[in-house]
């Protein structure tokens, strides 16, 4: 059976912009580095072939990733790429070829890149490949409602509206839809729409290289070679790639690092993390999570601001909520997640029942202040208690409730319910005790505790709840206490890896705890801390 619909990435599958990031990427680190060498080919390539945002590949690349500041390399990035990047553009020789055999077949196309749309269609008009495409079918960064790859909502908000005002059939099979892509992002966007997927490798001289490696057989389709790959135990992969110049189809295993299910474990499923600006939000944002965040009533003045700070140009509405809540108020916390069931538990036409109900909990809200521990008043002691143990347990209960009663309707439909997860975020004070942070410590051993309980509890009922523990993390709290010079040596010298853990190292361990992959982990705690904890 035909495909309805064929899907491009554009850098990498239809056209070689492999030179032109690097080169952009250089001059981005000439312009703002001076002092330091540009990055080289190298350390470049790896990083881009992932398809990771500008802004985490020169966070990568950047010699002291404490001072990087993305807000200033990512649009003078794209700067120097709209002026010195799009001469080193160019389509794969048999990338016309590849569009005119499907166009031959009156097969329908369409183009989602991560990459601004207006760059894109100015990169085809160029080269005349404009004409393979209508103009509401290629999306990209800049139209209205489009996320980035691998959010599903592109197709089901965005792509399938305009198709099917171009005529589409009402009966759109997802499953009759082939997604050509180049990075492990496309192949995750794929699996995210419920498309079948091809993982096409455009760059010659990588082909070459892949040539002694397994070739498989496979079948065609409209011009295109749409490859299975079984591992040996019954796992069968739509996830291959193909030489669109020699149109010879490649398979290499070293290349399929990971399981679907790590791929597909967060992107779609409600997550609920707390505070405005969070980097751990921002990471499951990325992975194509939908958000409900709880920001405290103290943050609502600035809502707007912190939003757009921590996830750049505010998204669309049905993508990240956002609930102002006393997390130490039970009536408060019932009335959010009430609000929440009826806003969000009901799946739209386009979304899979299965992953429409909240099914991430993430604890992250925190107070701290220092005294010496005979003088600590009683009322500061509650302050820690009720904050850092208390709302946890509040929100940790009202999300189970949730959770288990959308679970047992879920287990009746043809999807399963996604796996529940809860994700404490402790502290390096649950493990030692820290001078002049007698109640922080009390609390967040307390919140260990609670963690524990709740994976005993709740494990055997879907939901597996751990926590994560960072040291002094480099945040703008971090450096306004830690700032100074002989005050932040002293300290550095007591992590052996003697350096601050940054943000994004503790979202990713976070982030890995949500996934579907990380199901017999229950009831464990990750130091994120350098080894502070061990002396």
């Amino acid at each position: 059976m035909p495909y309805q619909l064929v899907i491009f990435d554009f850098d990498g599958t239809l056209f070689d912009t492999y030179d032109a990031i690097e080169y952009s990427i250089q001059l981005t680190f000439q312009r703002l580095l001076p002092s330091h060498p540009p990055p080289s080919s190298s350390d470049i390539r790896p990083l881009v072939s992932t398809g990771a945002p500008p802004g985490d590949t020169f966070r990568s690349l950047h010699p002291d990733p404490t001072t990087f500041d993305e807000s200033l390399w990512v649009p003078t990035y794209r700067e120097l790429y709209a002026i010195h990047g799009q001469s080193r553009t160019t389509p794969y020789p048999a990338a016309r070829d590849v569009l005119q055999a499907l166009h031959d077949r009156n097969q329908p196309m369409a183009i989602i890149s991560n990459k601004a749309a207006v760059a894109v269609k100015a990169a085809l008009e160029k080269t005349d490949l404009l004409q393979y495409f209508p103009d509401s079918l290629i999306l990209g960064h800049g139209v209205a409602g489009v996320q980035r790859k691998p959010d599903p909502s592109s197709f089901t908000d965005v792509l399938w509206p305009n198709w099917k005002a171009l005529g589409a059939p009402d009966g759109v099979d997802a499953e009759r839809v082939l997604m050509v892509g180049d990075t492990l992002t496309d192949i995750l966007y794929a699996r995210n729409i419920g498309a079948q997927v091809c993982w096409c490798r455009g760059d010659i001289r990588g082909c070459a290289q892949d040539r002694g490696e397994q070739v498989m057989t496979g079948e065609k389709r409209s011009g295109i070679s749409l490859m299975i790959w079984d591992d040996g135990v019954g796992n069968s992969f739509h996830a291959m790639r193909i030489d669109i110049d020699a149109h010879r189809p490649i398979a290499r295993v070293s290349h399929l690092p990971l399981p679907p299910a790590y791929w597909s474990g967060i992107s779609g499923r409600v997550s609920i993390p707390r505070g405005l600006g969070s980097s751990i939000g921002k990471k499951l944002r990325q992975q194509g999570a939908r958000l409900a965040i709880l920001y405290a009533p103290f943050e609502a003045a600035r809502r707007d601001e912190l939003l757009e700070a921590g996830y750049g140009e505010l998204p669309a509405r049905e993508e990240i909520r956002t609930y102002e809540c006393d997390i130490t108020n039970p009536e408060a916390v019932q009335s959010v997640f009430t609000t929440l069931k009826e806003e969000v538990l009901t799946p739209s036409s386009t979304t899979q029942s299965a992953r429409a109900f909240p099914s991430i909990l993430i604890n992250t809200a925190g107070y701290v202040s220092l005294s010496d521990l005979e003088l600590t008043p009683p009322e500061e002691t509650l302050k820690h208690l009720h904050t850092n143990v208390l709302g946890p347990m509040l929100c940790s209960q009202a999300f189970a409730r949730l959770y288990l009663a959308a679970a047992e309707v879920a287990h009746s439909s043809p999807n399963p319910p996604p796996p529940g997860r809860i994700v404490n975020l402790a502290s390096q004070a649950a493990h030692v005790a820290l001078h002049r942070h007698g109640a922080y410590c009390a609390s967040k051993a307390a919140l260990l505790g609670l963690t524990r309980s709740m994976a005993s509890e709740w494990g055997g009922r879907g939901i597996t709840a751990n926590s994560v523990s960072p040291t002094v993390a480099w945040t703008a709290l971090g450096q306004k206490a830690w700032g100074q010079d002989d005050v932040r040596e002293a300290f550095l010298k007591t992590i052996p890896t003697g350096k601050f853990a940054q943000p994004d190292e503790v979202a990713d361990a976070v982030l890995f705890l949500c996934q579907d992959s990380s199901g017999m982990i229950n009831g464990a705690d990750i130091r994120v801390d350098g080894g502070f904890t061990i002396r």
